[in-house]
């Protein structure tokens, strides 16, 4: 038999304590809703009330009123060492080659999903943004954009 030092503790002696070994879900900030079954795991102690693992439950949650926000193209974000960035399409001044200007806008952004991304702040609902292409886009460029799957004017430079 091997010395007693260099024996292997018991299995019990090996776990770790069961608070390390439960599964924690994860935060609620990186939860999204199932689309198809609407659900989300979460850990509850409910006072009063026998639970047992896997059982479903129903829950009211309070969420406040609605409140308006900007849902943008997610390829429409620009992001660098200084964060996240949309180009906002502000009308050009008069006598412009263009109507409308590049305006470059901080923002901050919530969760994405197919494809789109919630802006939390930085821009309003029904303001106007660079999707497509925005990658060539700088501040204060003049921009001639038009709404997507449109085609081009007569007589308008295409490359």
């Amino acid at each position: 038999p091997p010395p007693a030092a260099r024996r292997r503790p018991p299995p019990a002696a090996r776990r770790p304590p069961p608070a390390a070994r439960r599964r924690r879900p994860p935060p609620a900030c990186c939860c999204i809703v199932g689309g198809r079954g609407r659900s989300l795991p979460c850990r509850a102690r409910p006072a009063g009330a026998t639970l047992l693992p896997g059982m479903v439950i129903a829950v009211d949650v309070p969420i406040g009123p609605a409140q308006p926000v900007a849902v943008v193209p997610s390829p429409s974000v620009r992001r660098d060492a200084f964060g996240a960035n949309v180009y906002v399409l502000v009308p050009a001044e008069e006598g412009a080659i263009a109507p409308e200007r590049a305006q470059r806008r901080k923002v901050v952004l919530g969760p994405e999903r197919d494809g789109m991304t919630l802006v939390l702040s930085g821009i309003e609902p029904g303001e106007r943004i660079a999707a497509t292409g925005a990658f060539k886009l700088r501040d204060g460029v003049l921009v001639g954009a038009r709404a997507a799957g449109t085609r081009p004017a007569d007589g308008a430079r295409t490359r």
